[in-house]
């Protein structure tokens, strides 16, 4: 059946196994005729009402019929991309996709981005085991469970819908088949591990023996739907402006997720309605069955990636007489074998066997080796997290900020988060209560692996333990939801009514307002007293001049248009706090050397910077070297940009948060790194003076749209260079769900745009379609009411019998 052909109205029978559904349509598009005709009367039917850009809007009377429809239309779009993410968490793409291939991944930061599918069998099928599944299902609510059911056979029905029409990136294949719930939940558990577990996956599958401990990579992957193709790093922008910042005295939020725009990590937009209580629109993961940004009819959430320690490495030393036994308080203690089985193409088994300590899961690797010496464990706490899926549905049912901070203090679920809510009421909140390990700040101190745990911590920001002592375990106390986990009250929260800001770095600085600072927290949930990353103090600039009416636009308060006018200005800090002391030096010294050693003449470059507008848009000369500077220049090894500290004039001073540091210093790595720019640009045939749309463009039925914002910029824009051709393409991440959400007294008033569109498939007219809208600053009216749902002129519906 072509679900996108002109049709009237259309039923289906479709018969798959034991079961026997039935689908009715609507279908209303342009160039058709409209048929007015009413829902079935059923009441357990489930309505899957579509709008512009492909926005499926699921009533149903439970949560497993909400479940089905979302199943049902996430599938229609992305069916291959599901389909092998679904295998990959099965740990079964050595059998179908070969043993030795690899694919790439935003979290494997540990692995270079890089897996091999036997590697990625070896961890799903350890983590995904059946034991673990019945563990997760169990501890689920009976809502969850339902939707986790729903969404399975809707997956289903769609696919059996499709027949032997799949999209050609995927047909025939054998592993395109119907699923269960286990891989539902699966994909729940895997969303849960990405933060703390998956980023060490490589590191964890490679066993210890040698012969377990290497698979040969012969090539990358070879086809443009395998998982995360191209990865980027997480990050992410959540602005809540209360009722004196804002234009209406209403809460007004700005939700600016940054995710990869390829596989199941990739954002897609829906509405649930569950009977009369729960009515959720926003984004989700593929194959996760439920909203994890958006808003409602009286509440606005966006999340950040949080700086919390969800894990720790702990060193530990091996037992000289045994390999597999390590030394904890003086004693030698085995480790627990665990065999892993994974199935080769050729149908016969390849097994290694991973080990557990005290501490955790054993690692090996070359960056974590295990040698007769010394050894390597991760103590991971988000392995026994099993909140997750009920956490968002306890926060798509709040109503105000009091309420979402009950939600998340209630179930503690968010893996990786930190939440920013703005209301209706025009209240606003930040709240950090991801799960993060229980090490304090002393234990920490007593605890911290000599001066190798301080580099780590200091380079990668990350806690590197003794394994020496058992007292050096997460603290266990009766306060936690879980053992090792930080309890809520000793976690940061803070209720404003003017605007809290949060772009991914730690909960110290969410408002300019000294007293509103956070402070005397661990060190595990984040540093305080440190320099604020560019996009935090990009944000503050961008309260400053909106609330004095100094950026340009009339009025002085926050509305969802002048997020979006402003968002586009694609101004950039750095360029302000460092370009004109650049072209100072300049004055100076026109010269410099490369990284490459090579003389380069910085004279144009110069007078290019001087000339720049300092943003990041199609028209602006100068964007492309600046992006290309900061690329070369030495920067700390986090979310946040950070420019080492010896870079500035004036240095950061803690006492002075915001003005500091700001500027130039004469360092040598600053002229380099402007050569390296030019030098770079000239390699590859860039001009200097060469607007960014030359180099920076993405091509959509025949039209080039040049792109704006950067890869350090609040308007995140990521794309790999071609050489000698420019920046050019589909972006691999940034800005994905954008939504900019007020209340009038109706209810939620949202504009929205997701950036590279609802669909995988490019077969569907969903594919690319809203890509020319985020390119051109263009956002749509999200429809929520039921009125504005069945006025939408791309209105069709479909109705689903869930029986």
């Amino acid at each position: 059946m072509d679900v996108y052909a002109c049709k009237s109205a259309v039923r289906l029978r479709v018969l798959h196994g034991a079961l026997v559904f039935c689908v009715s349509a609507i279908l209303v598009a342009a160039g058709c005729a409209t048929t007015q005709t009413k829902p079935q009367s059923d009441a357990a039917a489930v309505q899957l009402r579509y709008t512009r850009y492909g926005i499926p809007h699921v009533k149903a009377a439970d949560f497993r019929g909400a479940g089905i429809g979302l199943g049902y239309a996430v599938t229609r779009e992305n069916l291959c991309v599901m389909a092998e993410w679904f295998l990959t968490v099965r740990g079964e793409r050595s059998k179908f996709l070969g043993a030795d291939n690899r694919y790439r991944s935003l979290f494997l930061i540990f692995d270079d981005g890089w897996a091999t599918n036997f590697e990625s069998d070896v961890f799903y099928r350890y983590f995904m085991s059946d034991d673990r599944l019945t563990v997760l299902n169990e501890a689920l609510s009976d809502e969850a469970r339902d939707l986790v059911a729903g969404y399975a056979d809707g997956y289903n029905r769609s696919l059996a819908e499709f027949g032997d029409a799949q999209p050609k990136e995927c047909a025939g294949e054998p592993w395109v088949r119907p699923i269960s719930s286990d891989d539902i939940l699966r994909r729940v558990y895997e969303y849960t591990l990405l933060a703390g577990v998956t980023p060490m996956l490589g590191n964890i599958a490679n066993g210890l023996a040698p012969k377990n401990a290497q698979t040969k990579v012969t090539s990358a992957p070879n086809s443009a739907y395998h998982a995360y193709r191209d990865g980027a790093s997480p990050a992410s922008n959540a602005y809540a402006f209360g009722r004196k910042a804002s234009a209406n005295g209403r809460g007004v939020l700005l939700g600016n997720p940054h995710f990869p725009w390829f596989g199941a990590a990739r954002r897609y937009v829906a509405h649930l309605t569950v009977g009369e209580d729960f009515n959720v629109f926003g984004a989700i993961g593929l194959g996760f069955p439920a909203v994890t940004i958006g808003f409602n009819n009286d509440l606005a959430w966006s999340q950040t990636y949080s700086t919390d320690q969800r894990f720790a490495i702990y060193a530990l030393d091996v037992d000289p007489g045994d390999k597999r036994s390590v030394i904890i308080d003086g004693k030698s203690v085995p480790l627990e074998a665990k065999p892993v089985s994974v199935e080769m193409s050729s149908g016969d088994t390849r097994k290694v066997t991973l080990y557990e300590s005290p501490f955790g899961i054993m690692l090996n690797s070359k960056k974590f080796p295990w040698t007769g010496s010394k050894a390597y464990a991760l103590a991971a706490i988000n392995r026994d997290n099993f909140r997750t899926l009920d956490q968002y549905l306890a926060i798509g049912r709040a109503g105000t900020v009091a309420a979402m901070k009950s939600a998340v203090e209630q179930h503690q679920g968010l893996q990786f988060s930190n939440i920013v809510a703005a209301d209706r009421q025009g209240d606003t909140l930040f709240a950090n209560f991801s799960v993060a390990i229980d090490i304090d700040d002393a234990k920490l101190e007593r605890c911290v692996a000599g001066d190798a745990g301080r580099e780590f911590l200091a380079e990668y920001d990350i806690f590197m333990l003794s394994g020496a002592k058992s007292a050096c375990s997460p603290t266990v106390s009766q306060d936690q939801i879980q053992p090792g986990v930080i309890p809520t009250q000793r976690k940061p929260f803070l209720f404003r009514d003017d605007y809290v800001l949060q772009s991914n770095d730690s909960h110290w600085i969410v408002n300019a307002d000294p007293s509103s600072y956070l402070g005397g927290f661990d060190r595990a949930i984040g540093e305080e007293g440190t320099q604020r990353g560019e996009r935090l103090r990009a944000g503050l600039v961008m309260v400053k001049d909106r609330l004095s009416g100094e950026d340009g636009l009339p009025g002085k308060g926050f509305s969802p248009e002048a997020l979006r006018k402003i968002f586009y200005q694609s101004r950039s800090y750095m360029a302000e706090a460092m370009v004109d002391d650049i072209v100072a030096r300049c004055v100076i010294k026109t010269a410099a050397q490369s990284s490459m050693a090579a003389e380069v003449d910085l004279t144009k470059a110069c007078s290019v910077l001087a000339g720049w507008d300092r943003r990041m848009q199609p028209d602006s000369v100068g964007a492309l070297l600046f992006i290309e500077f900061m690329r070369a220049l030495p920067q700390k090894k986090r979310t946040p940009y950070l420019p080492l500290e010896a870079l500035w004039d004036v240095p950061f001073d803690a006492s002075k948060p915001l003005t500091t540091a700001t500027g130039v210093s004469r360092h040598p790595a600053i002229m380099q790194a402007l050569a390296d720019a030019v030098f770079k640009m000239k390699n590859n045939g860039f001009a200097l003076d060469a607007p960014l749309k030359d180099y920076v463009y993405v091509e959509v039925d025949g039209e080039r749209l040049g792109g704006s914002g950067g890869p350090y910029n609040l308007h995140m824009y990521r794309v790999d260079m071609t050489p000698g051709v420019g920046y050019v393409g589909v972006p691999r991440g940034g800005d994905t769900f954008i939504h900019a959400t007020t209340f009038d007294e109706d209810g939620p008033v949202s504009k929205i745009v997701l950036g590279k569109s609802q669909a995988t498939d490019p077969s569907s007219p969903y594919f690319l379609d809203q890509l020319p809208l985020y390119l051109k600053g263009e956002w749509f009216d999200a429809p929520f009411s039921e009125a504005d749902i069945a006025a939408d002129p791309a209105y069709k519906l479909i109705v689903i019998d869930p029986s």
